[in-house]
């Protein structure tokens, strides 16, 4: 997890983000499903992630996490929205697994208009 965290902090200020997401996206899917339980995959992404950036690290964890549940053959797709705060735009990255919010502490899309989408539907 450390190695695709760096490979991602290094191509991410590089590449468009569907180019990005592609890169991601596992060309080999392990039929068995995931090696951990997933609430322990979760946890052990947000601490690595807490102890390297601290907060506001959402399109990271999205981005990890797609890339193992893809990997153990889980039907995830990643998202990125944007809500008005005040005048300003926020920004958040998640994904869906089987088409419910995945490792959100509450539903973003009561908050969040999805502009992209990894695969499309």
């Amino acid at each position: 997890m450390g190695g695709l965290l760096v490979a991602l902090l290094m191509l991410q200020r590089m590449l468009p983000l569907p180019n990005l997401l592609r890169l991601f996206d596992p060309r080999t899917v392990q039929a068995s499903g995931a090696p951990l339980p997933l609430g322990r995959v979760v946890r052990l992404t947000r601490r690595l992630l807490g102890m390297t950036f601290r907060d506001h690290f959402c399109m990271k964890q999205a981005v990890l996490l797609f890339h193992f549940l893809r990997k153990w053959g889980y039907a995830v797709q990643l998202h990125f929205g944007v809500a008005r705060v005040d005048d300003a735009l926020s920004g958040h990255a998640w994904i869906d697994l089987d088409g419910e919010p995945f490792a959100e502490y509450e539903d973003p899309r009561t908050k969040y208009q999805v502009t992209y989408s990894y695969p499309p539907a």
